[in-house]
């Protein structure tokens, strides 16, 4: 763990400002530390536009209509837009690492309930679930970044971040 040192520097305009200055990075391998954010991320944006695939079997499946399947991409692009600007105040209240298996452990649940459900109910349910997870995962990885990387590092790491979330709709089969 690196020490920091804070020195008051004075601006010509007369404004204080506190420049903190690292003497080492804070972790010896970042990429590590991310590698769960990661792949959260990369399989929240994969869930995302591949149910937009499955929605023809899901309506055959259960006996629903196509407007009714829909609910399965609204009700998680719903759950990550209600969670998404929450994120930021929990991350004052809870450690990142406590919100990063919280919101990991939901996407397994939800993929696990989806995965045995029954009823389309419960498969929209587990869906809704994997929403909040991956609403946490996305603000808490570049939140993460920051945390994480050195300042010269960080736009690189943006960079690799981007990547996994960009790419993933192109990984499907």
């Amino acid at each position: 763990m690196a020490t920091q040192q804070s020195q008051v520097i004075m601006r010509p305009q007369g404004i204080a400002v506190h420049a903190q200055s690292q003497e080492k990075e804070r972790f010896a391998h970042p990429h590590r530390v991310m590698l769960g954010l990661y792949v959260g991320a990369f399989l929240g944006m994969l869930s995302e536009t591949s149910m937009n695939i499955a929605l023809p079997d899901l309506c055959d499946t259960f006996g629903i209509t196509t407007g009714i399947a829909q609910w399965m991409v609204v009700g998680y692009m719903l759950a990550i837009g209600i969670v998404l600007p929450c994120v930021g105040f929990l991350l004052k209240w809870v450690k990142a690492k406590t919100l990063v298996l919280v919101a990991l452990s939901c996407f397994l649940v939800g993929s696990l309930l989806s995965a045995v459900a029954p009823a389309f109910a419960l498969v929209l349910a587990g869906r809704i679930i994997q929403g909040i997870g991956t609403g946490i995962v996305l603000p808490t990885m570049y939140a993460a970044i920051m945390r994480v990387f050195p300042p010269q590092k960080i736009g690189a790491a943006n960079g690799v971040a981007g990547v996994g979330v960009v790419f993933s709709p192109g990984y499907q089969r």
